[in-house]
């Protein structure tokens, strides 16, 4: 397949999830860069600029509660004077009240 975009994918946690995001992503004609930590999620988005950002709220803190993760990527992303950011960052948790706060 021939990809027309890149996401940039920061996600924890169950694999499948992981599997089935990146999937989705492929089949809507995305090339996916993998990050596993909030650094390296950092360090991809000062090297370029991605079609879509896709992370775990709380990138790194299994379990936890602390969406700073994503309000550091956000940030950085926002600073960097990027159009449309609002559609093309997308966060995701498994836990309501994450969203909730991150939503607020």
């Amino acid at each position: 397949m021939i990809y027309d975009k890149k996401a940039l994918v920061g996600l924890h946690g169950d694999e499948l999830i992981i599997k089935s995001v990146c999937r989705t992503l492929r089949q809507y004609g995305f090339e996916i860069q993998p990050s596993a930590t909030l650094p390296e999620m950092l360090e991809y988005c000062r090297q370029r600029r991605y079609d879509a950002y896709v992370m775990d709220l709380n990138l790194g803190i299994v379990g936890g509660a602390d969406i700073t993760p994503a309000r550091e990527v956000y940030a950085l992303l926002r600073g960097q004077k990027i159009e449309g950011l609002e559609e093309k960052f997308i966060g995701l948790s498994g836990r309501p009240d994450i969203v909730d706060d991150a939503l607020s």
